[in-house]
């Protein structure tokens, strides 16, 4: 069962750690200068990242971070990204995890809304019973929806236009 501090924010360029845990990128761009190697990566999860628009729209300023963490958590329920999401997830539940990000100050980061997101969940066993919850209807809690578009949904028939 994963506890609230194994969910931890650190700059790709620092030097791993032996409390690490496992490493993942979360950038959609690859930092500059830095080698596989020396990132002692587990995992790239590029799929998580904002969108293009929204990183630069931010500029990781620290005025507009409130903001972009909300658009972000916005962009987080689109199906890519919120299958990204789940899979990072699951890692927190069975793993100490550490997010990498390429930025100057990672608290003001994806990274960082990314950790706070984690850093809620108390444990496998909760993640699936929350998630199976939510597939049958039963819970009114936005967070761990599985992340479907209508007309992905087989269980919906397309809207008739008359």
């Amino acid at each position: 069962m994963a506890k609230k501090s194994d969910v931890q924010v650190r700059r790709v360029y620092d030097e791993a750690k032996d409390y690490d845990g496992l490493r993942v990128l979360v950038d959609r761009l690859w930092p500059r200068g830095v080698t596989k190697k020396k990132a002692a990566l587990y995992e790239w999860c590029k799929d998580v990242a904002p969108s293009t628009r929204l990183r630069q729209w931010c500029g990781h300023d620290p005025v507009k971070f409130n903001e972009f963490g909300r658009r972000y958590g916005v962009e987080l329920k689109q199906v890519k990204r919120g299958r990204a999401l789940r899979h990072l997830r699951d890692i927190a539940a069975n793993h100490r995890l550490t997010l990498l990000t390429g930025t100057k100050d990672p608290e003001i980061s994806e990274a960082a809304v990314l950790t706070r997101i984690l850093n809620r969940q108390t444990g496998t066993d909760q993640l699936r019973r929350t998630v199976e919850v939510k597939r049958s209807g039963e819970c009114g809690s936005n967070e761990l929806r599985p992340f479907r578009l209508r007309h992905e949904r087989k269980d919906v028939l397309p809207r008739r236009r008359e």
